[in-house]
């Protein structure tokens, strides 16, 4: 998500969406492709909440 920075993206648009997106693709590849288990997933959205938190989210 880093790398894809708007200007008129806040830090809070950037975390929701990072969540959106793992979301999205846990329901449209993961589920299929057994990428990732569930414990993988809910990892990285803790990641994503915990950065949301050290940015004051």
């Amino acid at each position: 998500m880093n790398s894809i920075k708007y200007s008129f993206a806040s830090k809070y648009t950037l975390i929701a969406t990072a969540l959106i997106l793992l979301l999205r693709w846990n329901d449209e590849v993961n589920i299929h492709k057994k990428l990732r288990n569930v414990n993988d997933i809910k990892s990285y959205a803790e990641v994503l909440m915990q950065e949301g938190n050290s940015l004051g989210i």
